[in-house]
């Protein structure tokens, strides 16, 4: 999947994870979509000893857990597997590969992901059920932020369920949604949406409106 030069600089990256993380991988039916993610998947676990995969189906207890109701879908979790609204649906390659990594660090450990006093606040004080799709396309620039910015988001209160979706492998869900351009934000089936590479503050006054 990798070629040499790549492996060598998620080597580099990698080697700073200080706790193991599982990448939870759920799959129906085979398509070119998961064959790349699988092999994405396979490449980290070799190159990094704390990173791990396990394989399920979408009818397994593990699915229903996590909440995962799409062909091709993972999460990472840490070692205690908690659920914790984290979800990639399509290969986090091409640049999306940045928010990948950034949520193994996150969760290894090996970063601290600085927010300010006053937005953890705002965070922790969501009390209702959300869920946000960040609409991505693996060769947009702009898309990782706004994916790293919802699985903070789900990260800090679990609330908050956020997922990557490629748009262009799950395209009922894009159409639904009137995809037109990435990234687009939908949260809660659309009652809020944005467009663009969306800062956490917007993220939250969106959410404290519905």
């Amino acid at each position: 999947m990798f070629n040499d030069e790549v492996k060598q600089q998620l080597k580099d990256i990698l080697v700073n994870m200080k706790r193991d993380v599982y990448a939870l991988y759920f799959e129906q039916k085979e398509d070119e979509g998961t064959q790349v993610t699988k092999a994405m998947l396979e490449d980290v676990a070799n190159i990094a000893d704390k990173f791990k995969v396990e394989y399920y189906t979408l009818d397994s207890l593990e699915a229903k857990e996590h909440n995962i109701d799409k062909n091709g879908g993972l999460t990472l979790v840490s070692k205690d597997k908690k659920a914790n609204g984290i979800k990639f649906y399509g290969p986090p390659a091409g640049y999306e590969i940045n928010s990948f990594i950034h949520s193994i660090l996150d969760l290894s450990q090996a970063h601290v992901h600085e927010i300010e006093n006053e937005i953890l606040e705002r965070i922790k004080s969501i009390n209702k059920k959300i869920d946000i799709k960040v609409f991505v396309g693996l060769q947009c620039p702009h898309c990782p932020g706004a994916v790293i910015s919802a699985h903070t988001l789900a990260k800090l209160n679990d609330n908050i369920q956020a997922e990557m979706v490629e748009a262009s492998i799950y395209t009922e869900l894009s159409q639904k949604f009137a995809v037109s351009s990435v990234p687009r934000i939908i949260i809660n089936d659309g009652i809020g949406d944005l467009l663009g590479n969306q800062p956490i503050e917007e993220f939250l006054k969106t959410i404290e409106g519905i």
